[in-house]
């Protein structure tokens, strides 16, 4: 492997005087962003918009079996975070929401033939956006 000696400051790129969409100012940094975004395989905007701790993130998931996840108790890791994954079960009636639940887990599996892997995400999913609406 050649190395160079030499440091380039790439903070440039980032500069307000930088108009990734009219690439006023940049034909140099328009080349570089695109040099960099071939060879990180990720679009301009992903490379603007890159977040290292998301990738590193988004990696684990990617490269962890099925068989690992199975071994994983999901609610007691997520408690470390979310004290109340813990502590609900003692406090809430969980069977009325359950029968609730699984009935609208039927629903979608009956009418839009999910499996019920498929139909559990899509439920979860449902609620991830009812929930992140709320937040914004």
């Amino acid at each position: 492997m050649i190395r160079s000696h030499c440091r380039i400051d790439f903070s440039f790129l980032f500069s307000p005087a930088f108009d990734r969409k009219t690439g006023e100012n940049g034909s140099i940094r328009r080349c570089i962003f695109a040099e960099l975004s071939l060879l990180y395989h990720v679009t301009l905007d992903e490379l603007v918009d890159f977040d290292i701790k998301v990738k590193e993130i988004e990696e684990v998931i990617e490269n962890t079996s099925e068989e690992t996840q199975q071994k994983i108790d999901w609610t007691q890791m997520w408690a470390k975070k979310y004290p109340v994954l813990a502590s609900y079960n003692q406090e809430v009636t969980t069977g009325v929401y359950t029968t609730k639940l699984q009935e609208m887990l039927a629903d979608l599996r009956r009418t839009y033939g999910y499996g019920e892997e498929d139909a559990f995400l899509v439920l979860k999913d449902m609620l991830a956006q009812i929930y992140n609406a709320k937040k914004a």
